[in-house]
């Protein structure tokens, strides 16, 4: 008779249907064994990265508690700020208006 082959095994000898009950039911032992130590694995190895995950969460959230609250208002007035903003704005107005005026003079100038 030819061997009979297996997954876990490479070769069983033997046709016996006791000895090929006895190897499946070996074979099912160790596969739960296998099967039970990768999720043990698996458990811990996520364990392990949610616990490093929230110690960093809980770091970070300290870290923004600590922090100074909206530092540009707390230590510009908010009068100086506002008068900042209109100065900017003011400013690019008055080039758009000054690229206006210059715009015809080129193409005058440049007629042919």
């Amino acid at each position: 008779m030819a061997p009979i082959v297996c997954d876990l095994c490479s070769k069983h000898q033997g046709s016996d249907v006791h000895d090929l009950k006895k190897a499946a039911s070996i074979h099912h032992e160790i596969w739960q064994e296998h099967e039970r130590e990768r999720v043990e694995s698996l458990t811990e190895g996520y364990e392990a990265k949610l616990r490093e995950r929230e110690v960093e969460i809980e770091r970070l959230r300290q870290e923004l508690n600590e922090r100074p609250v909206q530092v540009v208002e707390k230590w510009v007035d908010a009068d100086v700020l506002e008068e900042a903003h209109e100065f900017a704005r003011r400013a690019y107005a008055s080039r758009e208006h000054a690229l206006r005026q210059l715009c015809p003079i080129h193409m005058n100038h440049h007629e042919l």
